[in-house]
Protein backbone atom coordinates (compact mmCIF):
# COMPACT_ATOMS: atom_id res chain seq x y z
CA UNK A 1 0.00 0.00 0.00
CA UNK A 2 1.21 3.76 -0.16
CA UNK A 3 -0.25 7.16 -0.22
CA UNK A 4 0.30 7.50 -4.22
CA UNK A 5 -0.27 5.56 -7.25
CA UNK A 6 3.10 5.67 -8.94
CA UNK A 7 5.35 3.84 -10.92
CA UNK A 8 7.70 2.50 -7.74
CA UNK A 9 4.44 1.20 -6.08
CA UNK A 10 3.11 -0.85 -9.95
CA UNK A 11 6.74 -2.53 -10.07
CA UNK A 12 7.15 -3.33 -6.39
CA UNK A 13 3.76 -4.72 -6.19
CA UNK A 14 4.56 -7.13 -9.61
CA UNK A 15 7.97 -8.04 -7.99
CA UNK A 16 6.24 -8.67 -5.11
CA UNK A 17 3.70 -11.16 -6.46
CA UNK A 18 6.61 -12.55 -8.34
CA UNK A 19 8.52 -13.93 -5.35
CA UNK A 20 5.40 -15.39 -4.16
CA UNK A 21 4.40 -17.49 -7.03
CA UNK A 22 5.52 -18.19 -11.01
CA UNK A 23 3.84 -15.56 -13.03
CA UNK A 24 4.17 -16.84 -16.25
CA UNK A 25 0.71 -16.93 -18.47
CA UNK A 26 -0.91 -14.33 -16.29
CA UNK A 27 -3.09 -11.77 -16.99
CA UNK A 28 -2.70 -8.44 -15.63
CA UNK A 29 -5.59 -6.03 -16.08
CA UNK A 30 -4.69 -2.33 -15.93
CA UNK A 31 -5.95 0.78 -17.61
CA UNK A 32 -3.98 2.91 -19.49
CA UNK A 33 -1.97 5.22 -17.05
CA UNK A 34 1.39 6.53 -17.15
CA UNK A 35 2.22 3.77 -14.62
CA UNK A 36 1.16 0.86 -16.86
CA UNK A 37 2.20 2.49 -20.20
CA UNK A 38 5.89 3.05 -19.20
CA UNK A 39 8.86 1.05 -20.60
CA UNK A 40 10.28 -0.28 -16.55
CA UNK A 41 6.74 -2.04 -16.16
CA UNK A 42 6.41 -2.92 -19.59
CA UNK A 43 9.86 -4.80 -19.86
CA UNK A 44 9.21 -6.22 -16.42
CA UNK A 45 5.86 -8.07 -17.60
CA UNK A 46 8.19 -9.17 -20.74
CA UNK A 47 10.64 -11.01 -18.36
CA UNK A 48 8.20 -12.40 -16.54
CA UNK A 49 6.01 -13.82 -19.19
CA UNK A 50 2.92 -11.84 -18.09
CA UNK A 51 0.92 -10.33 -20.38
CA UNK A 52 -0.65 -6.76 -19.96
CA UNK A 53 -4.41 -6.27 -20.94
CA UNK A 54 -5.65 -2.55 -20.73
CA UNK A 55 -9.25 -0.83 -21.40
CA UNK A 56 -9.22 1.13 -25.22
CA UNK A 57 -8.97 4.30 -24.51
CA UNK A 58 -12.55 6.04 -23.83
CA UNK A 59 -14.32 2.89 -23.42
CA UNK A 60 -14.73 2.07 -20.11
CA UNK A 61 -16.89 -0.71 -21.36
CA UNK A 62 -14.00 -3.03 -22.44
CA UNK A 63 -13.75 -4.42 -18.66
CA UNK A 64 -17.29 -3.66 -17.24
CA UNK A 65 -17.54 -6.74 -15.14
CA UNK A 66 -14.01 -6.94 -13.97
CA UNK A 67 -14.83 -3.50 -12.13
CA UNK A 68 -18.55 -4.36 -11.41
CA UNK A 69 -16.95 -7.13 -9.39
CA UNK A 70 -14.19 -5.13 -7.45
CA UNK A 71 -16.99 -2.51 -6.97
CA UNK A 72 -18.62 -4.90 -4.78
CA UNK A 73 -15.60 -6.66 -3.33
CA UNK A 74 -14.66 -3.00 -1.99
CA UNK A 75 -17.96 -2.39 -0.64
CA UNK A 76 -19.11 -5.87 1.05
CA UNK A 77 -15.31 -6.57 1.99
CA UNK A 78 -13.13 -3.73 2.60
CA UNK A 79 -15.44 -0.86 3.66
CA UNK A 80 -16.82 -2.89 6.54
CA UNK A 81 -13.47 -2.72 8.43
CA UNK A 82 -11.81 -0.17 10.36
CA UNK A 83 -7.93 0.08 9.90
CA UNK A 84 -5.64 2.21 12.83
Amino acid sequence: MSRRNDLSLVLDTVKKVRKRQDARGVLLYSDQEFQYTSRQYTNLLKRDGIQADMSRKRNCRDKASIENFFSHFKTECFYLHSFH
